[in-house]
Protein backbone atom coordinates (compact mmCIF):
# COMPACT_ATOMS: atom_id res chain seq x y z
CA UNK A 1 0.00 0.00 0.00
CA UNK A 2 3.14 2.43 0.46
CA UNK A 3 4.73 1.89 -2.47
CA UNK A 4 5.00 4.46 -4.74
CA UNK A 5 3.70 3.19 -7.74
CA UNK A 6 1.88 0.06 -8.62
CA UNK A 7 0.99 -0.43 -12.53
CA UNK A 8 -1.69 -2.91 -12.05
CA UNK A 9 -3.03 -0.99 -8.88
CA UNK A 10 -2.71 2.21 -11.02
CA UNK A 11 -4.69 0.35 -13.38
CA UNK A 12 -8.05 -1.18 -11.59
CA UNK A 13 -7.72 2.68 -9.94
CA UNK A 14 -8.24 4.00 -13.55
CA UNK A 15 -10.46 1.33 -14.42
CA UNK A 16 -12.42 2.26 -11.50
CA UNK A 17 -12.89 5.58 -12.74
CA UNK A 18 -14.09 5.03 -16.13
CA UNK A 19 -16.80 2.75 -14.76
CA UNK A 20 -18.12 5.22 -12.63
CA UNK A 21 -18.12 8.29 -14.24
CA UNK A 22 -16.85 7.39 -18.10
CA UNK A 23 -20.30 7.73 -19.44
CA UNK A 24 -20.52 11.26 -17.59
CA UNK A 25 -16.86 12.32 -17.95
CA UNK A 26 -17.50 11.87 -21.89
CA UNK A 27 -21.15 12.89 -22.31
CA UNK A 28 -20.05 16.25 -20.69
CA UNK A 29 -17.44 16.35 -24.09
CA UNK A 30 -19.79 15.83 -26.62
CA UNK A 31 -22.08 18.30 -25.00
CA UNK A 32 -19.67 21.18 -25.39
CA UNK A 33 -19.17 19.62 -28.88
CA UNK A 34 -22.85 19.18 -29.78
CA UNK A 35 -23.09 23.13 -28.67
CA UNK A 36 -20.43 24.35 -30.81
CA UNK A 37 -21.87 22.45 -34.01
CA UNK A 38 -25.22 23.89 -33.69
CA UNK A 39 -23.72 27.52 -33.25
CA UNK A 40 -20.76 26.80 -35.89
CA UNK A 41 -24.09 26.56 -38.16
CA UNK A 42 -26.16 29.30 -37.36
CA UNK A 43 -24.47 30.92 -40.86
CA UNK A 44 -23.04 28.44 -43.32
CA UNK A 45 -20.22 30.79 -44.48
CA UNK A 46 -16.51 31.27 -44.21
CA UNK A 47 -16.26 34.16 -42.25
CA UNK A 48 -18.36 33.59 -39.78
CA UNK A 49 -17.14 29.66 -39.15
CA UNK A 50 -13.55 30.85 -38.72
CA UNK A 51 -14.84 33.69 -35.90
CA UNK A 52 -17.20 31.27 -34.10
CA UNK A 53 -14.70 28.63 -33.95
CA UNK A 54 -11.94 30.44 -32.66
CA UNK A 55 -14.34 31.55 -30.02
CA UNK A 56 -16.27 28.37 -28.70
CA UNK A 57 -13.12 26.96 -28.91
CA UNK A 58 -11.47 29.00 -26.61
CA UNK A 59 -14.53 28.94 -24.27
CA UNK A 60 -14.02 24.72 -24.26
CA UNK A 61 -10.78 24.75 -23.80
CA UNK A 62 -10.89 27.55 -20.51
CA UNK A 63 -14.05 26.69 -18.91
CA UNK A 64 -14.96 23.51 -20.71
CA UNK A 65 -13.18 21.46 -17.54
CA UNK A 66 -15.64 22.89 -15.63
CA UNK A 67 -18.67 20.67 -16.36
CA UNK A 68 -16.16 18.13 -16.68
CA UNK A 69 -14.12 18.10 -13.55
CA UNK A 70 -17.48 18.98 -11.45
CA UNK A 71 -18.54 15.07 -12.47
CA UNK A 72 -14.60 13.95 -11.25
CA UNK A 73 -13.76 16.43 -8.32
CA UNK A 74 -16.31 14.71 -6.15
CA UNK A 75 -14.78 12.28 -4.09
CA UNK A 76 -15.32 14.21 -0.78
CA UNK A 77 -18.94 15.80 -1.87
CA UNK A 78 -20.47 13.30 0.83
CA UNK A 79 -18.96 11.33 4.11
CA UNK A 80 -19.31 7.88 2.48
CA UNK A 81 -17.78 8.93 -0.99
CA UNK A 82 -15.13 10.39 1.00
CA UNK A 83 -14.25 7.57 3.31
CA UNK A 84 -14.70 4.86 0.19
CA UNK A 85 -11.98 7.11 -1.35
CA UNK A 86 -9.65 7.26 1.21
CA UNK A 87 -9.73 3.67 1.62
CA UNK A 88 -8.93 2.78 -1.55
CA UNK A 89 -5.37 0.75 -1.80
CA UNK A 90 -3.58 3.48 -3.84
CA UNK A 91 -0.87 5.39 -2.78
CA UNK A 92 -0.95 9.45 -2.55
CA UNK A 93 1.51 9.38 -5.94
CA UNK A 94 -1.54 7.48 -7.39
CA UNK A 95 -4.01 9.38 -6.76
CA UNK A 96 -2.40 12.05 -7.68
CA UNK A 97 -1.23 11.32 -10.82
CA UNK A 98 -5.12 10.01 -11.72
CA UNK A 99 -6.46 13.12 -10.94
CA UNK A 100 -4.36 15.63 -11.68
CA UNK A 101 -2.32 14.59 -14.62
CA UNK A 102 -4.26 11.49 -16.28
CA UNK A 103 -7.95 12.79 -16.08
CA UNK A 104 -7.27 16.49 -17.39
CA UNK A 105 -5.41 14.99 -19.76
CA UNK A 106 -7.85 12.61 -20.84
CA UNK A 107 -10.86 16.02 -21.21
CA UNK A 108 -7.73 17.59 -23.68
CA UNK A 109 -6.68 14.57 -25.40
CA UNK A 110 -10.56 13.62 -26.21
CA UNK A 111 -11.84 17.14 -26.87
CA UNK A 112 -8.82 17.79 -29.20
CA UNK A 113 -9.35 15.08 -31.29
CA UNK A 114 -12.81 15.05 -31.72
CA UNK A 115 -13.03 18.88 -32.13
CA UNK A 116 -10.11 18.14 -34.81
CA UNK A 117 -13.09 15.65 -36.75
CA UNK A 118 -15.76 18.13 -36.49
CA UNK A 119 -13.07 21.36 -37.90
CA UNK A 120 -12.01 18.62 -40.93
CA UNK A 121 -15.74 18.04 -41.51
CA UNK A 122 -17.08 21.41 -41.24
CA UNK A 123 -13.79 23.07 -43.09
CA UNK A 124 -14.48 20.22 -46.34
CA UNK A 125 -18.17 20.96 -46.64
CA UNK A 126 -17.12 25.34 -46.56
CA UNK A 127 -14.43 24.43 -49.12
CA UNK A 128 -16.77 22.45 -51.46
CA UNK A 129 -19.76 24.49 -51.36
CA UNK A 130 -18.10 27.93 -51.53
CA UNK A 131 -15.50 26.43 -54.13
CA UNK A 132 -12.92 27.84 -52.27
CA UNK A 133 -8.97 27.37 -53.21
CA UNK A 134 -6.96 25.14 -51.75
CA UNK A 135 -5.21 26.46 -48.16
CA UNK A 136 -8.16 29.51 -48.19
CA UNK A 137 -9.43 27.72 -44.89
CA UNK A 138 -7.48 25.54 -43.14
CA UNK A 139 -8.29 23.49 -39.98
CA UNK A 140 -7.49 24.59 -36.47
CA UNK A 141 -3.51 23.72 -35.27
CA UNK A 142 -2.92 22.27 -31.82
CA UNK A 143 0.14 24.37 -31.75
CA UNK A 144 -1.87 28.24 -32.34
CA UNK A 145 -1.69 30.50 -29.72
CA UNK A 146 -5.28 30.41 -29.32
CA UNK A 147 -5.31 26.62 -28.75
CA UNK A 148 -2.13 26.80 -26.09
CA UNK A 149 -3.38 29.87 -24.28
CA UNK A 150 -6.73 28.44 -23.65
CA UNK A 151 -5.45 25.10 -22.45
CA UNK A 152 -3.35 26.69 -19.78
CA UNK A 153 -5.80 28.71 -18.57
CA UNK A 154 -8.11 25.81 -18.57
CA UNK A 155 -5.59 23.11 -16.97
CA UNK A 156 -5.46 26.04 -14.18
CA UNK A 157 -9.20 26.45 -13.55
CA UNK A 158 -9.41 22.80 -13.58
CA UNK A 159 -6.70 21.91 -10.87
CA UNK A 160 -8.74 25.22 -9.07
CA UNK A 161 -11.53 22.82 -8.93
CA UNK A 162 -9.60 19.69 -8.05
CA UNK A 163 -7.84 21.36 -5.46
CA UNK A 164 -11.49 23.22 -4.19
CA UNK A 165 -13.26 19.88 -3.64
CA UNK A 166 -10.55 18.78 -0.86
CA UNK A 167 -11.63 22.33 0.90
CA UNK A 168 -15.20 22.34 0.38
CA UNK A 169 -17.36 19.71 0.96
CA UNK A 170 -21.17 21.34 -0.42
CA UNK A 171 -21.15 23.09 -3.67
CA UNK A 172 -17.38 23.26 -3.93
CA UNK A 173 -17.19 23.65 -7.69
CA UNK A 174 -19.20 27.11 -6.99
CA UNK A 175 -17.21 28.14 -4.35
CA UNK A 176 -14.44 27.25 -6.24
CA UNK A 177 -15.06 29.40 -9.12
CA UNK A 178 -15.76 32.19 -7.64
CA UNK A 179 -13.18 32.43 -4.87
CA UNK A 180 -10.90 32.15 -8.43
CA UNK A 181 -13.18 34.95 -10.04
CA UNK A 182 -12.39 36.97 -6.45
CA UNK A 183 -8.78 36.23 -7.20
CA UNK A 184 -8.79 36.86 -10.62
CA UNK A 185 -10.43 40.45 -9.45
CA UNK A 186 -7.74 40.90 -6.78
CA UNK A 187 -5.25 40.76 -9.05
CA UNK A 188 -6.19 43.29 -12.02
CA UNK A 189 -7.11 45.67 -8.61
CA UNK A 190 -3.17 45.78 -7.46
CA UNK A 191 -1.92 45.54 -11.17
CA UNK A 192 -3.68 49.21 -11.93
CA UNK A 193 -3.11 50.06 -8.40
CA UNK A 194 1.01 49.46 -8.27
CA UNK A 195 0.68 51.26 -12.20
CA UNK A 196 -0.77 53.99 -11.08
CA UNK A 197 1.36 54.68 -8.19
CA UNK A 198 4.25 53.97 -10.83
CA UNK A 199 2.67 56.45 -13.57
CA UNK A 200 1.77 59.28 -11.25
CA UNK A 201 -2.04 58.79 -11.36
CA UNK A 202 -2.13 58.75 -15.19
CA UNK A 203 -3.32 54.75 -15.55
CA UNK A 204 -7.29 55.10 -16.10
CA UNK A 205 -8.79 51.50 -14.69
CA UNK A 206 -8.69 48.75 -17.60
CA UNK A 207 -5.67 50.55 -19.42
CA UNK A 208 -3.55 48.00 -17.79
CA UNK A 209 -3.07 43.81 -17.82
CA UNK A 210 -1.17 41.90 -15.04
CA UNK A 211 2.01 41.77 -16.77
CA UNK A 212 1.12 42.63 -19.96
CA UNK A 213 0.87 46.26 -21.78
CA UNK A 214 -0.26 49.52 -19.82
CA UNK A 215 -1.86 52.47 -21.65
CA UNK A 216 -0.36 55.80 -20.35
CA UNK A 217 -3.00 58.89 -20.46
CA UNK A 218 -0.83 62.30 -20.14
CA UNK A 219 -2.83 65.51 -21.07
CA UNK A 220 0.43 67.63 -21.95
CA UNK A 221 0.83 64.78 -25.15
CA UNK A 222 0.19 65.95 -28.13
CA UNK A 223 -1.76 62.63 -28.76
CA UNK A 224 -2.95 62.74 -25.15
CA UNK A 225 -1.83 58.93 -24.18
CA UNK A 226 0.69 56.63 -24.98
CA UNK A 227 1.04 52.50 -24.39
CA UNK A 228 3.72 50.99 -23.02
CA UNK A 229 4.11 47.18 -24.32
CA UNK A 230 5.47 44.11 -23.38
CA UNK A 231 8.36 42.56 -25.23
CA UNK A 232 7.10 39.18 -24.95
CA UNK A 233 4.13 37.33 -26.61
CA UNK A 234 0.83 37.10 -25.18
CA UNK A 235 1.16 33.19 -25.48
CA UNK A 236 4.68 33.60 -23.77
CA UNK A 237 3.26 35.65 -21.20
CA UNK A 238 0.44 32.91 -20.44
CA UNK A 239 2.79 30.74 -20.25
CA UNK A 240 5.18 32.36 -17.99
CA UNK A 241 2.45 33.41 -15.75
CA UNK A 242 0.64 30.44 -15.40
CA UNK A 243 2.64 27.85 -15.55
CA UNK A 244 4.09 27.74 -11.89
CA UNK A 245 0.28 28.64 -10.95
CA UNK A 246 -0.78 25.27 -12.28
CA UNK A 247 2.53 23.70 -10.45
CA UNK A 248 1.68 25.48 -7.11
CA UNK A 249 -1.85 24.10 -7.16
CA UNK A 250 -0.75 20.70 -8.22
CA UNK A 251 1.72 20.77 -5.56
CA UNK A 252 -0.77 21.92 -2.82
CA UNK A 253 -3.25 19.34 -4.33
CA UNK A 254 -0.49 16.05 -3.30
CA UNK A 255 -0.01 17.80 -0.17
CA UNK A 256 -3.80 17.27 0.68
CA UNK A 257 -3.97 14.09 -0.54
CA UNK A 258 -0.83 13.01 1.97
CA UNK A 259 -2.47 14.48 4.50
CA UNK A 260 -5.56 12.50 4.00
CA UNK A 261 -3.79 9.10 3.23
CA UNK A 262 -4.79 6.86 5.77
Amino acid sequence: MYEIFNIKRFSLSLRRLFVEKGIKMIGSILIILLVMILFMNIEFAPGFYTEVRLFFLILALMFGPVLYMGIVANEFTNHSKGISYLLMPNSAFEKWLLNNVVVIALYYIVFGLLFRLVDMWMVGRLMTTFNLPEGVLTTTEFTSDGFVIATIIGTAISLGILLGSHYFKKNSMIISLLLMFALLILVFFLDYSFANILFNGQVYFGDTAPFGPVSITDPLLTAGRYDLASPVSVKQLITYTFVPVIAILSLTYFVRIKEKQL
